[in-house]
């Protein structure tokens, strides 16, 4: 017998097609027998729940695969109907509003940018956002047939009603900047509108890929213009009291230090600009005219990658300059590993290109800064993530919350 003790025959039968549409979200194709190997369940209850499943257009079936070594039957394949709905995602950057559409499985099918700047206005980011949607679905499906639509946004946001009241790089937004209200006024629709820090959303992603799959604890870092972290602990995303938990941006590590959009001295952010970084190679120039950071550019001219590569390359100026910078952010994390003690801590952003000599001068750092962590084992790593790394967790969290609003009226 497969129900257990106690349970009622819905409840069970409902738990049980939750846990096989699980695997299909995971898995490409499965039969019944792959059902059956993962789950304890037996074959006339699987092939139900298949039925049921195929009926409400949750999976499709794709005919008959190969028989085994031993010969037999051969299995009926299904797969996830991935296309049964779509979901809207942006990443507001701090100078280009970036939006793709996925499929429930966040595989991306197109993508929109544009570019904007500081001075743009709340009215006009919401224009801008909806057109971008317009964009978006044309050609794919209609604005009411979507999941729903998430906003990576910049600075404090109150999740829940979804409006950001601190957006340093954004002066022009306001202290109420509703976005969930403008988008659906201005796209005559009240479907989902997620609106959250954008960092929340880049923690997902990493938490839903790769190696961080069964992570419990973790953290993200957010780096190159601004500088927010995406907290998971036990499993849980913090925001805090007033949705400012993550803006380790703004805790000073260097008192009278730089000055910070925020307008506060020697903040975590001020300090580990990659401007700040750019401006001491230009003023190190006149000195340093044979550094390989200028070989291919002017200093007019200089990226913050030409310094990463001339780093990785040995050059000294660019040691100099990139240890300077892993001193900063090892007293900022640091802090937060003391802080929360989490089983990773990943770097994405414009520093997630740094390379392996900033990676080792910020671990050393940390160990010579801290003995509590001299003997540790510190798991920090750069995204792998890219461009994608917001819309990603987004557009999953959209999937995720359609699968439990629709199955639960189903079931």
């Amino acid at each position: 017998m497969n129900r257990q003790k106690g349970s009622k025959p819905k409840t069970l039968r409902k738990d049980n097609t939750t846990r096989v549409l699980e695997l299909f979200k995971s898995s490409e194709l499965l039969s019944a027998s792959d059902i059956q190997s993962r789950i304890n369940l037996s074959k006339p209850t699987i092939m139900k729940i298949l039925d049921s499943l195929e009926q409400e257009s949750f999976i499709l079936n794709e005919g008959k695969g190969e028989s085994s070594d031993e010969g037999g039957r051969k299995p009926m394949l299904y797969r996830l109907n991935a296309d049964r709905s779509y979901s809207i995602a942006f990443h507001i950057f701090p100078n280009e509003l970036y939006g793709v559409i996925t499929d429930l499985k966040s595989r991306i099918l197109k993508t929109v940018s544009s570019d904007i700047d500081s001075t743009i206005s709340f009215e006009d980011t919401i224009t801008l956002l909806a057109d971008c949607c317009r964009r978006l679905a044309q050609g794919i499906t209609d604005m009411d047939s979507l999941t729903g639509i998430a906003v990576g946004s910049h600075g404090a946001t109150d999740h829940e009603a979804g409006i950001t009241f601190h957006a340093p790089h954004f002066h022009n937004w306001g202290k109420h900047a509703d976005f969930r209200t403008g988008l659906r006024t201005a796209l005559n629709t009240d479907i989902p509108v997620l609106v959250d820090n954008q960092i929340r959303y880049q923690i997902l992603s990493e938490r839903i890929t790769g190696r961080n799959k069964d992570s419990r604890n973790l953290i993200v870092i957010e780096a190159g213009v601004g500088l927010v972290a995406g907290i998971m602990s036990k499993n849980e995303i913090k925001r805090g009291i007033h949705y400012l938990a993550g803006e380790i941006g703004h805790m000073i590590i260097n008192p009278g230090g730089e000055l910070c959009a925020c307008g506060g001295h020697g903040c975590f952010e001020a300090m580990v600009t990659a401007d700040r970084i750019k401006n001491m190679a230009t003023k190190a120039h006149e000195s340093s005219r044979e550094s390989e950071i200028f070989r291919n550019t002017t200093p007019e001219g200089l990226h913050i990658y030409d310094i990463f590569s001339a780093a990785n390359n040995g050059d000294p100026l660019a040691m100099e300059l990139m240890d300077d910078l892993a001193y900063w952010f090892a007293i900022g994390l640091t802090n937060l590993q003391l802080s929360y003690d989490p089983e990773s801590i990943i770097i994405q952003g414009v520093y997630s290109q740094a390379g392996n000599f900033f990676l080792k001068s910020l671990k050393r750092q940390i160990r010579e800064l801290s003995p509590l962590l001299r003997d540790e084992e510190l798991d920090i790593r750069l995204s792998m993530l890219g461009k994608n790394r917001s819309v990603i967790g987004a557009t999953w969290l959209l999937a995720e919350e359609y699968f439990k609003q629709t199955f639960s009226s189903l079931t």
